[in-house]
């Protein structure tokens, strides 16, 4: 009877730990997940503020462009006219 109580002693004294290692692992793991979620959001709230002013640039870039091709266009144009005015003169 002696060795059983021994035994149970060691089982426990094993177990117990070994328990508390588990459950110990377990809540870091929580910590760690509601951590990296947290930087996830934070990141995604970033790159969409970035998107957004990236986007802005695009367009006040793609305005100045359109600008300065409807100038160039009517340069174009004009020059033209200047040429056909300068040819059919007789």
């Amino acid at each position: 009877m002696n060795i059983k109580i021994n035994h149970r002693y060691y089982y426990w004294g094993t177990m117990l730990p070994l328990l508390a290692m588990i459950v110990y692992t377990y809540s870091e793991y929580k910590d760690q997940e509601a951590i990296i979620d947290r930087m996830h959001k934070v990141g995604n709230r970033q790159l969409e503020v970035m998107a957004t002013s990236y986007a802005e640039l695009v367009s006040l870039q793609a305005m100045r462009h359109t600008d300065e091709i409807l100038k160039i266009e009517e340069h174009h144009k004009q020059e033209i006219k200047e040429l056909i005015e300068f040819y059919t003169e007789d």
